[in-house]
């Protein structure tokens, strides 16, 4: 559990900035209170993710990132206390990389659970299957306006862990939260929830605390990323600040 009793999810592009300002980033997180990691598999066409995410992992591809390098990322995760891992990437990657061959390389690595946002529920290749038969969770995306057909096609699957994107679009925008979105979470009652797109605030950690499990924040510490490596600043001390303005530390 984290500081102040915030379970906090801190999403990271593996190999972003670099691998050295990566593991000053994630060392940051993880002393500020961060208590899972959310890794994301750099991708060259990342059509959920806002303009900073996006350019992380096109940074990340253009320093030569490669999928197979994700497995160090994980190692470096696990060696300095985060115990889980969510690998997060789009769905062109386990597919490529071999969907049974995926979900088998995760689990042997040690991770909790694996995400594709661009999955659909209706067509998604035994993804789901796989993973349930290898015994990881993988954690489908639940939009605030989903249908109630496309939530009673969820709930068909045994799902554990879901992912509530709470408002519709791209991460990293700001978020102004729904007032249906309390009764949007009761439609999930048992399973974990993991909150998350556009969270950048203390009030927004506050608020959210109370009705998932997991807060995510993805767009706000990257943007710290990248404005550490602009101003030449450093990172560890940018990140940590962040995180610590977040779950007022």
């Amino acid at each position: 559990m984290s500081k102040n009793n915030v379970r906090l999810m801190a999403h990271l592009v593996a190999g972003f900035p670099d691998k050295n300002g990566f593991l000053q980033a994630l060392q940051a997180l993880k002393d500020g209170g961060a208590d899972t990691l959310e890794l994301q598999i750099p991708f060259s066409d990342p059509t959920a993710d806002g303009p900073a995410i996006t350019y992380a992992n096109e940074e990340a591809i253009r320093n030569g990132f490669h999928v197979a390098q994700i497995f160090d990322y994980i190692k470096h995760a696990k060696n300095i206390g985060f115990e889980r891992i969510v690998v997060m990437t789009y769905a062109n990657i386990p597919f490529v990389y071999g969907i049974k061959k995926y979900v088998q390389d995760m689990k042997n690595a040690g991770v909790s659970a694996i995400l594709a946002p661009d999955l659909p529920i209706e067509d998604e290749e035994n993804f789901y299957q796989s993973a349930f038969d290898t015994g990881i969770d993988p954690m489908p995306v639940a939009v605030i306006n989903m249908s109630e057909e496309r939530i009673k096609l969820l709930k068909q699957k045994p799902f554990k862990k879901i992912y509530i994107a709470i408002r519709a679009g791209i991460t990293g925008k700001q978020t102004a939260l729904d007032p249906n979105l309390k009764l949007f979470f009761e439609k999930f009652t048992g399973y974990e929830l993991y909150a998350g797109f556009g969270i950048k605030t203390p009030e927004q950690i506050k608020e959210l605390s109370t009705y998932a499990d997991v807060l995510v924040v993805g767009s706000y510490f990257t943007e710290t990323i990248i404005n550490a490596v602009k101003q030449k600043t450093d990172i560890y001390a940018e990140v940590k600040a962040a995180i610590s303005y977040l779950l007022k530390n």
